[in-house]
């Protein structure tokens, strides 16, 4: 075996780099792991569950995540830290929902004064392409997905950003004459936590270049909105189309994200996204961050006026220049082209008369610019390479020479979408359409660069509704991983309900509106075999919706079982956690009232079937938390009382 060694980037006790261990296999983390100065290497000690431990860069944060104007595409990025179970929670996740790869590169600047920014270098596979009817045909082809100017073909780094679109609509006047009205949506909030939210705005106004009466255009702004913990504001009223109006975000703990005005003029056709940087950051205590430069290239300087972070541009054929404080070097990006095939397939579930069908390869190979090398100051660097069908990574080596490498087919009529276009006669056509899409079937790792110890094998499933064949009812996947040193294994089934998505009056999804969240994850060994071995434990999960977790429950082999509960105020933050102990214990009491009235009535409950109140034992513990009021809400001065 090798022993390549990793030198730390920088010396400095501010940037020094750090390796930490991680477990790959079904999102456990039971240790001990050791630390891995050479970049991947087994675990000393490590449990079958387990398999296998990856060291990884720099310190992982809540999430780093691409950004486009897509509320529901946004809303389905891995969010580590909810209560969501993800494969591999290191520089590399896959999510066993819809098969889908996530590549996230921690970068942390020094600390701040109180306030500190994140940054980093991330991927996700699914946020390219999307299918997309176009002109008056009822074949539909795969388009690119519109990106605003920080990211390419699923690439991008994490800065704080909002997204959104604008589109122009057209009607006959009385006179017979053209009226225009131009609409925003899908506006997409990305801050420090690196979890995208929507923040349910838009407006719809008549177009300042055309002679619109304001009558014709129903203008229905809806500027401000708090969800999900979040506030988001704008001017309102406000008449300075068509520059939108400028964009203040604030979070729970009172820290304000300010968006400057953008001259963003709608179009006729497809909407068009935009989307804007943080100008200022500004905590509770008034210590700040400020952007100098463009969306394309600029730098983030501290209170004191220091520079944080920097970037050259994204996607340059000669490379990004990445500038971070404390580092002795530029991280340079390289870039190359690599072609995507189109082999998927659709079918006609539902129409007003006139069906469409996706055909297999409809669309022609395309070219896209994607992450090729990640170098950094010391020699060391990230390389990928990518599937040639799919032009998805089939393979991430890290410093120190270990690797991940991933096998991409078909997951067959997984998503839906629904699909519009124009008829000769003038009329309008639609129909819904289940189609196929691309997933991770086989995942190896080897931590030497020779050896692979660790193979998972994905089976994807989806159940659609019979009386509504665009909707599913029911994910599952099942993941069977295999230690290929000692020959044993275990086998992983999830299966997922869904949550819907809340967004704005004027958003619009090219993806349906269900998210997934998990309902059930059954652990299995191989003993006597895989498929039918013995069940270890089952975990069983409720949500408010994607973003927070009412109930978690696991169920031990033997049959007791032990659950949280969580209840939330307006702004999504705990305010009672309820700790249940096993039913050998005693009996569990009723559920406390605003459990029930959010599972009840939250957007996670559609098809759940809730916890298993016979494997769930006394109330142990209740923690009560108040919070400070920092979005206006009227939540008392902080209270902190626990009950044994």
């Amino acid at each position: 075996m090798s022993r390549a060694r990793l030198v730390p980037v920088s010396e400095s006790p501010v940037a020094t780099v750090k390796f930490y261990s991680q477990a790959l296999a079904g999102g456990e983390s039971e240790g001990p792991w050791t630390l891995c100065p050479g970049g991947l290497m087994p675990s000393k000690k490590f449990r079958v569950l387990a398999l296998l431990s990856l060291c990884m860069w720099l310190v992982l944060p809540g999430g780093v995540i691409a950004q486009i104007p897509d509320p529901v595409a946004a809303a389905q990025v891995p969010m580590p830290g909810v209560g969501h179970q993800y494969i591999g929670l290191g520089a590399e996740t896959v999510n066993p929902a819809d098969g889908s790869l996530s590549f996230d590169l921690p970068l942390q600047p020094p600390p701040g004064r109180q306030l500190s920014f994140p940054f980093g270098i991330h991927y996700n596979a699914s946020e390219r392409f999307t299918p997309t009817s176009s002109g008056a045909s009822p074949s539909i082809p795969w388009e690119l997905y519109p990106s605003p100017p920080f990211q390419i073909n699923g690439w991008s780094y994490q800065l704080p950003a909002y997204t959104a679109q604008i589109y122009q609509t057209t009607s006959i006047g009385q006179q017979q004459q053209t009226l225009y009205c131009d609409h925003t949506q899908n506006y997409v909030f990305r801050g420090f936590d690196g979890v995208q939210r929507s923040l349910a705005l838009g407006a719809t106004y008549p177009d300042p270049n055309n002679n619109a009466p304001p009558s014709n255009c129903n203008a229905t702004p809806n500027m401000g909105s708090t969800l999900h913990g979040y506030s988001a504001s704008t001017p309102n009223p406000y008449s300075g189309w068509p520059n939108q109006p400028p964009l203040t975000v604030a979070d729970a703990s009172g820290t304000t994200y300010q968006f400057p005005s953008a001259y963003e003029p709608a179009s006729s056709g497809t909407a068009s996204p935009w989307g804007m940087l943080a100008q200022t950051i500004t905590d509770r205590n008034g210590n700040q961050i400020t952007l100098s430069g463009t969306n394309l290239s600029g730098k983030y300087l501290d209170t004191l006026g220091r520079q944080v972070v920097s970037w050259s541009s994204i996607g340059s054929s000669s490379g990004d220049q990445l500038t971070i404080a404390g580092l002795g070097g530029n991280i340079v990006v390289k870039w190359a082209q690599v072609t995507e095939h189109f082999p998927e397939s659709g079918h006609d579930v539902a129409d007003n008369g006139h069906s469409c069908v996706m055909n297999p390869n409809i669309t022609s190979p395309q070219n896209i610019s994607a992450v090729s090398e990640i170098d950094f100051p010391n020699g060391q660097k990230y390389s990928f390479s990518y599937d040639p069908t799919y032009a998805r990574p089939s393979k991430i080596v890290f410093p120190g020479g270990g690797y991940i490498r991933y096998v991409w087919a078909l997951n067959s009529s997984s998503a839906s979408a629904y699909e519009q276009w124009t008829l000769s006669a003038g009329a309008t056509a639609s129909c819904y359409l289940v189609y196929d899409t691309a997933a991770i079937t086989d995942r190896y790792v080897s931590y030497d660069g020779s050896t692979e110890v660790l193979h998972q094998h994905f089976v994807y499933t989806t159940n659609w509704e019979a009386s509504t064949p665009y909707v599913w009812s029911t994910k599952t996947a099942t993941v069977t991983s295999a230690d290929m040193l000692t020959g044993q294994g275990t086998v992983t089934a999830y299966t997922y309900g869904s949550s819907l998505n809340v967004s704005g009056a004027n958003d619009s999804s090219l993806t349906g509106n269900q998210i997934p969240i998990e309902q059930q994850i059954v652990y299995q060994d191989c003993l006597p075999s895989c498929g039918s071995g013995h069940t270890l434990k089952t975990a069983h999960k409720t949500w408010l919706n994607s973003f927070a977790i009412l109930g978690d429950q696991t169920i031990l082999d033997n049959g007791q079982g032990t659950a949280t509960e969580n209840c939330y105020d307006g702004n999504e933050q705990v305010i009672n956690f309820y700790e249940y102990g096993f039913q050998g214990e005693g009996a569990k009491p009723a559920d406390p009232s605003c459990y029930t009235t959010a599972f009840q009535s939250g957007s996670g409950a559609y098809g759940d079937p809730g916890l298993t109140y016979s494997a769930i034992g006394p109330l142990k513990r209740q923690t009560t938390v108040a919070y400070h009021n920092f979005l206006g809400s009227s939540s008392p001065p902080p209270t902190y009382r626990e009950r044994a």
